[in-house]
């Protein structure tokens, strides 16, 4: 049970994070660029299928013009 809410929680924070990053116009490879991590990443991310930690995600907000609490 506690998986698939985590799975669940993943794949909101990826749509939210997908619709900040192309409400401020930035590609992938600029979020990753920013996390020091491959555009891939930043994909898996935005399709739940790994999980952003905190300071990524704030890294991310930042970069976005979007408080974290956003996505939480």
């Amino acid at each position: 049970m506690v998986d698939r809410q985590l799975m669940l929680r993943n794949r909101i924070i990826g749509v939210l994070l997908r619709d900040a990053r192309q409400r401020e116009r930035r590609t992938m490879a600029e979020c990753a660029d920013a996390l020091g991590v491959s555009s891939g990443t930043i994909q898996a991310y935005e399709e739940g299928r790994q999980s952003v930690s905190l300071p990524e995600l704030e890294v991310l907000g930042y970069l976005l013009g979007t408080p974290v609490s956003h996505f939480l």
